[in-house]
């Protein structure tokens, strides 16, 4: 990815100077160059050749990579060698701000309209593309990275630390921060001379029309262009390889689309016997198509630990456990000379488990659609079908009383709220509840979930993290499944062909056919790693416990007490240790990390292990 960034000052004399010294420190150090300057724009990007463009009465800066330009070229009347952001700058001034409901793709892109002295921030439906916006002293700044916008002087909101510990993600538009904001996926800011501005939502998912009945053909068919288009656009291309499902899909697909040549893949490598190990579904996967394969060993990874290079005090804390392994196979790409990678992130969610049917069947009182249906899901949640028919019953039927009755026997935990400091308690439990609420009314049908899956705001800071660390090694990543006519497609398969003979995803096995070894497309199985992350959370003990001190990072956050009961617990049975409460840990570590580089500025490790 190629950094951009910009200042729109509609008063001189009341200039953001901060972020102007900021800009003009990045452009001193090379690391972004100067494309446009006149009163009262400033654009620069990290490459003006790719990222930049003055084109008739518009300057235009960001990145853009656009599915349908065939079809925008002969609307628009294009010449066959303009490219996309000329493209857009062409469809902005025939249509407008309309244009940007036309756009499919990846972009976060800023237009400064000469005419009309106006400023147009865009961004693409799902927020691939990151783009962050903070106004002050009569001036708009922008950035595609966070940290170019956050003042030494900002501190960071207690109330959003304590939403990040509960893992609540319920607002599109907020950061860390009050100062910064994010401009929200399918959203355009337009912002006038006299200050004026507006938020506008330009795109909303929505399921594609079928002319005649579905059928898997559909959506292999869109999952191949969305592979095909994404490649063409690399200098070299590289594919990540788990060996599930989605990664597999993708390589399959990018294998096909170039027959002469040989795709280079790189996979985690852990040792034959381990539980984490996805040696033979790799293996499958070299026996069908050219890949050559880079496995790199896993066998020390630390989730806490390397994660460490993207704790960066300007920018949001990230929660993704196994960030430091992807860090690993980015760097090897990169020295490889890939300069794209095509990442299966998304699967799950574009493609849909179907979980929403659960509901479906309770309020239709198939019970034994719902018992099928838990057959299938069992090996995703890792849990008994009897457990998981419990679980549904007492959510959605008149048996809930009995639910907490039974979290109280069986969980062994405390209640999420129960670490937060008292003074921050109240407003996070309303906040939580606020988006448990949504969530509910979300899981009432299998159509409304899955619009969820692919639409709540988790979904663009997930791209945002993924984007952070590959940008860290020069590298840039590709998401095949958040393809915009793929997302209709799949958005459009009915809830039937989801879930079929005890196999969720099925209709994209189905669509696989002839592209994946038959052990690959019709695997159960799907790995966990919590075992990691518990592991390193026992090893770093000590200093989850120090990091809730008096004098600790955590102190007035955190309830000191549960977090050191937790981890007492932690300790005592590592291998009974429920998932929530482990993600909890991990973020309370990666936030007192995140504060003590903030605090001190020093580089220094997590803390020793005692």
């Amino acid at each position: 990815m190629s950094g951009f960034a910009g200042l729109f000052t509609f008063n001189a004399e009341g200039s953001d100077t901060t972020v102007l010294q900021k800009l003009h420190h990045a452009i001193a150090s090379g690391s972004l160059k100067i494309v446009a300057d006149h009163a009262p724009i400033l654009f620069a990007a990290s490459d003006g050749r790719r990222n930049s463009l003055q084109f008739v009465a518009l300057d235009i800066v960001g990145e853009a990579r656009l599915d349908n330009r065939d079809d925008l070229k002969t609307a628009l009347g294009a010449p066959h060698a303009l490219d996309d952001l000329g493209l857009v700058a062409m469809a902005v001034l025939r249509w407008g701000q309309r244009a940007a409901t036309l756009l499919n793709g990846e972009f976060a892109i800023a237009i400064f309209d000469r005419r009309e002295k106006k400023l147009l921030l865009l961004r693409d439906l799902f927020g691939v593309k990151p783009l962050y916006y903070r106004q002050q002293d009569n001036c708009l700044a922008f950035s595609s990275m966070q940290s170019d916008l956050v003042h030494e002087g900002d501190e960071p909101d207690p109330n959003a630390m304590a939403r990040f510990i509960l893992g609540v993600d319920d607002d599109a538009n907020a950061t860390m921060f009050d100062t910064v904001k994010r401009l929200p996926p399918g959203h355009l800011l337009a912002m006038e001379m006299n200050g004026d501005w507006r938020l506008i939502q330009h795109r909303v998912p929505k399921p594609a029309r079928f002319t005649g009945d579905w059928t898997a053909y559909q959506l292999r068919n869109r999952l191949d262009g969305a592979v095909r288009r994404r490649a063409a656009a690399a200098n070299k291309v590289g594919a990540l390889l788990s060996g599930g499902l989605d990664s597999s899909a993708i390589c399959g697909l990018a294998a096909r689309a170039s027959p002469g040549a040989i795709l280079p893949v790189y996979s985690f490598h852990y040792p034959p016997g381990s539980p984490h190990d996805e040696g033979r579904h790799i293996e499958a996967m070299q026996g069908a198509h050219r890949l050559s394969v880079s496995r790199l060993s896993m066998h020390d990874f630390d989730p806490l630990l390397e994660v460490e290079p993207l704790i960066d005090p300007c920018a949001d804390p990230v929660f993704a456990p196994g960030l430091g392994k992807l860090l690993r196979l980015y760097r090897q790409a990169r020295s490889d000379g890939v300069t794209v990678l095509l990442d299966g992130h998304g699967g799950d969610e574009v493609i849909s488990h179907g979980t929403g049917l659960a509901v479906e069947f309770v309020r239709a009182r198939r019970w034994i659609a719902l018992w099928n249906l838990l057959g299938a899901l069992q090996n995703l949640y890792g849990q008994s079908r009897v457990a998981l028919y419990w679980d549904v019953l007492t959510a959605h039927t008149g048996l809930r009383r009995f639910r907490s009755r039974r979290d109280q026997r069986h969980g062994g935990g405390v209640a999420p709220l129960a670490f937060l400091d008292a003074a921050h308690r109240a407003e996070a439990a309303r906040r939580a509840k606020a988006w448990a609420d949504k969530y509910a009314g979300a899981q009432q049908s299998e159509a409304a979930l899955h619009l969820w899956n692919i639409s709540n705001p988790a979904v663009a800071r997930g791209f945002e993290t993924l984007s952070r660390a590959a940008t860290s090694q020069s590298v840039e990543l590709s998401f095949p499944f958040f393809d915009h006519a793929l997302v209709e497609a799949a958005l459009a398969v009915p809830g039937h062909e989801k879930v079929r003979h005890g196999l969720t995803r099925h209709a994209l096995r189905l669509a696989l056919a002839g592209i994946l070894p038959d052990s690959v497309r019709w695997r159960r199985d799907k790995v966990d790693f919590s075992a990691e992350l518990r592991q390193s959370l026992v090893h770093h003990a000590g200093a989850l416990r120090n990091a809730a001190d008096l004098d600790g990072p955590l102190s007035g956050i955190v309830d000191k007490d549960a977090l050191v009961s937790q981890v007492n617990r932690l300790l005592d049975a590592p291998d009974q240790f429920d998932s929530t409460t482990s993600f909890i840990l991990f973020r309370c570590a990666v936030l007192a990390r995140w504060l003590e580089r903030r605090q001190t500025g020093r580089g220094a490790q997590l803390g020793a292990a005692e």
